[in-house]
């Protein structure tokens, strides 16, 4: 018998699933601290995601496509567990995930978060796993710093009472949706833990939304945008942040420009129409800016680069 306290809803959007679903599931079910309950909710699959839930005890609930976030909440508001585990359906959970993040939690924490490895599509292989910062107890200011998530989203597991004062999931936060619920919750007060063990793996999938940096430029400038929305402590610097979301995001645009990325927009005016949206919020790197905008009428972006790096040092030597 679970005690009333530890409860654990398990929340896995499905979008054209049936590939990796069982295994999500699998994993989810060998839990040495059973869920309190499995849900799966299917974001308007077309392939065969329903039929592949139906072979285990799972609740099931189907959506028209909304994205993500959308199913992540739907799942969120229909579960009545005290702790809830999010699982994209392509990942999994090591066997004693709940129960060693359930042990770490005391009463002042909200949020235990593990270590992950990155493995291959078939899950055999470990990837190389780039390491981000850990930090614990207030971290509002590391992830607003970081351009994207510390963690997978099926890293943490979250104190119910804590992931309600927040406005969920936001569909109007790019494909970084996650990124911007970690700030939302470390805003508003919750307090994280980091568990110095790898009890996630995440799966590495082609075609997966990641793989297009224009779109992951944009979606992080959209996530910053959203941040307006939240109590930010006085001394962060939102304009700064945009105005280097728009910056990195101009780089890509120029960048299509040379790898022949088909675009509605010439690449290289789209790339210059976020230099300056970047010059209108900061006065900080302004001659850099100017100077992207100028060379982009006449060369590629890396020689442009070479150029202004060049520029740089020799600005440097002067001032000595």
């Amino acid at each position: 018998m679970i005690p009333n306290a530890n409860r654990v809803s398990i929340i896995i959007p499905a979008y054209n699933a049936a590939s990796y679903l069982a295994e999500a599931i699998e994993s989810s079910l060998a839990q040495t601290h059973p869920p309190h309950e499995i849900i799966i909710i299917d974001d308007g699959s077309t392939d065969d995601t329903a039929s592949v839930a139906a072979r285990f005890p799972v609740r099931f609930v189907r959506q028209a496509n909304a994205g993500p976030a959308a199913a992540r909440n739907h799942g969120w508001h229909i579960s009545t567990g005290d702790f809830l585990q999010f699982l994209d359906a392509d990942d999994v959970l090591l066997p004693t995930k709940l129960e060693c993040c359930l042990a770490a939690f005391t009463p002042e924490i909200d949020v235990v978060y593990t270590d992950h490895e990155l493995r291959s599509p078939d899950l055999r292989q470990v990837l190389p796993t780039p390491r981000a910062s850990t930090p614990e107890g207030d971290i509002l200011l590391p992830l607003l710093h970081s351009s994207r998530a510390l963690f997978p989203i099926h890293a943490p597991l979250i104190r119910r009472s804590a992931a309600d004062r927040t406005g969920g999931f936001s569909d109007q936060a790019g494909n970084i949706e996650d990124w911007y619920f970690w700030i939302d919750l470390a805003a508003r007060g919750a307090r994280f833990r980091y568990l110095d063990a790898i009890l996630v793996w995440y799966r590495t999938t082609p075609g997966s939304r990641s793989s297009s940096t224009i779109r992951m430029a944009l979606g992080r400038l959209q996530a910053a945008e959203a941040l307006r929305r939240l109590p930010l402590p006085p001394e962060f610097d939102l304009e700064a942040l945009l105005a280097d979301r728009h910056h990195v995001l101009g780089l890509r645009y120029w960048a299509a420009a040379s790898d022949g990325t088909p675009a509605e927009i010439p690449p290289r005016r789209a790339a210059r129409e976020q230099f300056r949206q970047a010059l209108h919020l900061s006065s900080h790197g302004r001659w850099v800016r100017w100077g992207l905008i100028a060379l982009s009428y006449v060369m590629p972006l890396r020689p442009a680069e070479a150029l202004l790096n060049g520029v740089q040092r020799l600005r440097m030597l002067v001032r000595r």
